[in-house]
């Protein structure tokens, strides 16, 4: 790429794209962790499964699949929001499950990283430090 070329010069802002994008995911499995961790119901569960989720042919997540009973006596079998790589959980592991009532299928792993707390944290570090020295770049390039 031609350093010289009006391409090259906006090249950068696509960086602060890509880190506000990765900001905006990090927000939002931080904020639906956040909601079940203060409105959840919790209750006692098994993670019968880790199930694999290939990715574009550079690798992949395992996501948990929790059987728990809800509140009201329902017995459900539901694969996790958050997965990770390597499993953050064992198959057979008792764990807490936590749910949304309204919508039960929506449910995670009580935990930092089963909520995606973590998750979320770190992608909105990542995007964070991105976007900032995009747009240092973006500006000395620009100007």
């Amino acid at each position: 790429m031609d350093p010289d070329s009006e391409l090259f010069r906006y090249f950068p802002l696509l960086f602060v794209l890509f880190g506000l994008l990765f900001c905006w995911v990090g927000l939002r499995l931080a904020l639906a962790g956040r909601r079940l961790r203060e409105s959840g119901v919790r209750v006692p569960g098994v993670v019968v499964r880790n199930q694999w989720s290939s990715g574009d042919g550079t690798g992949g997540t395992f996501y948990p699949v929790m059987r728990f009973r809800t509140a009201d006596g329902r017995d459900l079998e539901v694969r996790s929001e958050v997965g990770s790589n390597p499993a953050h959980v064992r198959e057979g592991a008792q764990v807490t499950v936590v749910y949304d009532p309204a919508k039960p299928e929506r449910a995670r792993i009580d935990s930092m990283v089963g909520r995606g707390g973590a998750v979320g944290v770190l992608f909105v570090a990542v995007g964070a430090v991105v976007t900032v020295v995009a747009v240092i770049i973006s500006v000395n390039v620009l100007v």
